[in-house]
This record gives structure tokens, C-alpha cells and sequence, in this order.
């Protein structure tokens, strides 16, 4: 059977979208002239929304995303580059949201580099998805196939979409070069991006707003932060407050070893730029006879834990993590601020020190 022609509305609502494309980030095969500006839309009301990165691909789709709950930024001719540096920017001045959704390749090559510096930027208290680009006339290619390959390498961390395999077949959601989209394809890649929506994190149950003093020049530094907190199978929550805006959770461990036990959360900065470990030291308490100390260290966040012997004294631990500086801007103060989140635990039966200071580095390492 025949294929039917368009009608003539269609055909003009297809040369407009491709004028509009052209207007705005110029053909991909040209020598980014006439890339246009940064194009930008978000959601109402929803000041943490999802944050949709892109280039001249994204740019007709801009207010289908925003409808569907992302904050946008698409830019014609945008390369990786340009993207890790807006995202470290809004990492830096504390705008990058919960979850990063990045669609680049059209423009630029994407390399494991890349992926990799993406996944520093957002860090472990984030989520990172990932779209599969399309190359110049239409299909998969090495870019479609490095961001798969991270998917499936990046211990969970990456999350991709893949938009080459879900639009093939749908010629009608492509301009002529394969590449940008018309309306019907905008509409498209909105409905499929809003897959990741499903994927975002629960609201945490431990956040809050650290207010960073200590040595070094300028005001104290207030930060937001954010932490997700998988507890263990039959664990619960038994309480929440908030002291001076910082949460104190209290928690039950049930099981053999019962313990109840409590997270608070604090912070700190240093004039020098120290690493995590050496940030542990002056934290940790002295060493003296039966002091059990243990150090522990995962990517940008590390640990320590400390317990006397004795069944009655609390088992305490310490998880910490870099934050940056708390002055970007003021170039006199070198200084670094940390997330410093405290674990107290005493043991509900008796000989079960032990077992206390092995709860407390299981709810060490489940902070994210």
C-alpha cells in the first residue's frame, strides 16, 4: 500500500519547525555559526525540578519538557564542555537539583572522560540520566554506544534513556537531517524523557541547612544539603526533630542486637585545603587503652567509628563529606567546608557492643 502524502498543514508545521532549529542553533554540520543563546524554561512551582541539559536537539521540545516538570537549558551547537561547566556552576552557587538529565552528542563526540567528570559533579547525593544521541542523518553510533556502556559500568550511578532505539521507526519525528525534531518528535522526546521522572529520588529523609563555623575569615557559611538514608531490613524510624534547622533523626535496630540510636548532622570549615581523611583527624577522639577506632573511605565521603569496650557506653561514629568552598568568590580564603553527620548508638542488651559498632558502620555506609 502506498504511503499517504501530507497534508498541507503538515508539511508547513515541518518546515517550521526546521526554520525554527535553523534560526536557533544553525545545522549541525555547520561550523557553530549561528548557534543562537542559551535557551532556558521551567516548570511553576516546583523551585527543585529536574534539570533537562541540551543542545540545538532539545530546543523545540523546551516547553513539552517544561510542561512535563523539568527545568530546561538547551544551547545550539552546546558540546560536553559547556555542559560540565554549568552544571559545576549551579553545583557551586547550590542550584543543581536531585536528578541531571544530559542529551548532547549531536553536536560534539561523548567520551568516558566526560561521563566521568558529569558523575563527580553530581556526586552520590544526586542521580545523573543519560539520553542516547542520535547521530547526523539518523541512527546509533560510538556516542549512543559509550553512554550504554556507562550505564551498565557505572555501579548504578548512570541511568540512560535510550531515545536512539525508542524514536526508531518514527522518520515523521526527524527533520531532514535525521537529527533535529519536528513538533510531533518535540512531543515525543517529552513523553519519553518523562520517563526519568519516575526515577528521581524520594524526598530525602535526611536534609536540612548546615551552618558552617569555625576558623577562617568572612560570615559563617549557611549550605543546604541533602542525604539519602537506606535503612537496614527491620529498622525503623522512631523520631524526627529539627535543631536549628538541622535534623535529628532517631532510629530503632531491632533483631539479635537491638540498639537505639540517634543521626545528627553538623558542620565545619577549614582556612587550609585538607582532604576528607585529614579532616577526620581532628574529629576523631583521642586513642587510649580498649579505644576501638576504625577509618573507612568510599569516593568523596569517608568514615570513622570509635567505641569503648564497655556495654553501656555509646557506640559513635562520624561520616563526612567535602562540600567545597564556602567563599568562592573571595579569593583570600582557601578554605574547604564539610558535611559532618554524627551517629550515636547505645545497645538495648547486654554484650551487645559488638554488634552496636557493626550498626553503626552499616548506617555509616548507607548515607549517600
Amino acid at each position: 500500500m502506498a504511503r499517504p502524502r501530507p497534508t498541507a498543514v503538515a508539511t508547513a508545521r515541518r518546515l517550521l519547525a526546521a526554520v525554527l532549529v535553523l534560526l536557533a542553533a544553525g545545522p549541525v554540520a555547520s561550523a557553530h555559526a549561528g548557534c543562537g543563546g542559551v535557551q532556558t524554561a521551567r516548570p511553576a512551582h516546583r523551585p527543585a525540578a529536574p534539570l533537562a541539559v541540551g543542545d540545538s536537539t532539545m530546543l523545540l521540545a523546551l516547553p513539552s519538557l517544561a510542561r512535563a516538570g523539568f527545568a530546561v537549558n538547551a544551547h545550539g551547537c552546546r558540546q560536553f564542555p559547556e555542559a560540565l561547566a554549568l552544571l559545576r556552576h549551579l553545583r557551586d552557587h547550590h542550584g543543581l537539583p536531585p536528578m541531571v538529565v544530559v542529551a548532547l552528542g549531536a553536536d560534539g563526540s561523548v567520551t568516558k572522560a566526560d561521563i566521568r567528570a558529569a558523575l563527580a559533579i553530581v556526586g552520590h547525593t544526586r542521580r545523573l540520566v543519560l539520553v542516547t544521541p542520535i547521530e547526523l542523518g539518523g541512527g546509533s553510533g560510538q556516542d549512543a554506544a559509550t553512554v550504554r556502556d556507562a550505564g551498565a559500568r557505572a555501579d548504578g550511578r548512570v541511568t540512560v534513556l535510550d531515545w536512539v532505539r525508542y524514536s526508531a521507526g518514527h522518520a515523521d519525528w526527524f527533520q531532514p537531517d535525521g537529527v533535529h525534531l519536528t513538533f510531533g518528535g518535540a512531543a515525543a522526546f517529552a513523553r519519553f524523557l518523562r520517563r526519568a521522572l519516575l526515577l528521581a529520588p524520594l524526598p530525602p529523609p535526611f536534609s536540612g541547612i548546615v551552618t558552617l563555623a569555625g576558623a577562617g575569615p568572612g560570615p559563617a557559611a549557611r549550605l543546604p544539603f541533602a542525604l539519602r538514608l537506606t535503612l537496614p531490613r527491620g529498622w525503623r524510624v522512631t523520631g524526627r526533630t529539627a535543631l536549628h534547622r538541622l535534623p535529628v533523626v532517631r532510629l530503632r535496630a531491632g533483631g539479635r542486637c537491638p540498639a537505639a540510636l540517634t543521626v545528627s548532622a553538623g558542620g565545619d570549615r577549614s582556612p587550609a585545603r585538607i582532604g576528607v581523611r585529614e579532616h577526620l583527624r581532628p574529629l576523631l577522639p583521642p586513642a587510649g587503652p580498649g579505644l576501638t577506632l576504625g577509618q573507612h573511605a568510599a569516593g568523596d565521603r569517608a568514615w570513622a567509628s570509635w567505641a569503648a569496650p564497655a556495654d553501656a557506653t555509646p557506640v559513635r561514629g562520624l561520616w563526612t563529606q567535602a562540600l567545597g568552598d564556602p567563599f568562592p568568590r573571595n579569593p583570600d580564603a582557601g578554605e574547604r567546608a564539610f558535611l559532618d553527620v554524627r551517629v550515636n548508638a547505645r545497645p538495648l542488651a547486654a554484650g551487645g557492643a559488638a554488634c552496636t559498632r557493626a550498626h553503626v558502620a552499616a548506617l555509616l555506609g548507607a548515607l549517600r
